[in-house]
């Protein structure tokens, strides 16, 4: 979960983490009318949920879960179904409201990022961070980098220096390209604009036969007249 990586990098590293939260699965949220988990206040002091029109939640649960403790806040049933937005908040007949929340440091960092991230200003901070990705990406799938190719801890940070060198000679020879056949949509070579000359036809012709020497044959330098 991205809020949980955030919250590790402020406590842990004391860093701003930037990244894209997940937007709200409601269905209020989804259809964009009504009453969404964004409308509803959380007391933390009393331990309780406050609903648009006011009305309190009646009691507070802790989920225990493998990452986090999620809580869980259900209000009275009489409470819903005498309320004149329940069409709004939900749409079973007999069941009431019940809300979920993180734990507060959680719940603060998905609500302002959710918030954040519909800005412009967020969006482009994030546009950077999207282009270094894509660049460790490729560092990751083309040049391996998270496979050591060398023995020893002495000799392993030599791998990620001469990578990153190669990577950017590739960037800037990325521009320079040679006189290549380009290769249309059906797969056959389109001729260049160099003229190749062309190959004889037909089989190589057979090599001449050594001559044998007769028994008794002794031949010497030619005698000229």
């Amino acid at each position: 979960m991205v809020h949980v990586a955030i919250e590790r990098a402020q406590r842990v590293h004391g860093i701003p983490l930037l990244g894209p939260v997940v937007a709200e699965h409601s269905s209020q949220a989804k259809a964009g009318s009504g009453f969404g988990k964004a409308a509803f206040t959380i007391d933390w002091y009393n331990e309780q949920a406050i609903c648009p029109r006011g009305a309190t939640s009646v009691s507070w649960t802790e989920l225990r879960m493998k990452q986090n403790t999620p809580l869980q806040a259900p209000f009275a049933g009489a409470d819903c179904r005498s309320c004149p937005d329940r069409t709004q908040c939900m749409s079973s007949a007999t069941r009431p409201r019940s809300v979920a929340a993180l734990p507060r440091p959680l719940h603060e960092i998905q609500t302002q990022n959710r918030l954040d991230q519909q800005t412009e200003q967020w969006q482009r901070r994030y546009a950077i961070r999207a282009r270094v990705e894509a660049t460790l990406s490729q560092n990751v799938r083309a040049h391996g980098l998270r496979r050591s190719r060398y023995r020893g801890l002495a000799r392993t940070h030599v791998q990620p220096g001469a990578d990153w060198d190669g990577l950017r000679a590739r960037f800037a020879l990325s521009g320079v390209r040679g006189r290549r056949r380009r290769r249309p949509a059906c797969g056959k070579p389109v001729p260049s604009s160099r003229t190749l000359p062309a190959r004889p036809s037909g089989r190589r012709p057979p090599r001449t036969a050594t001559p044998q020497l007769v028994p008794g044959e002794v031949r010497g330098p030619p005698v000229w007249p």
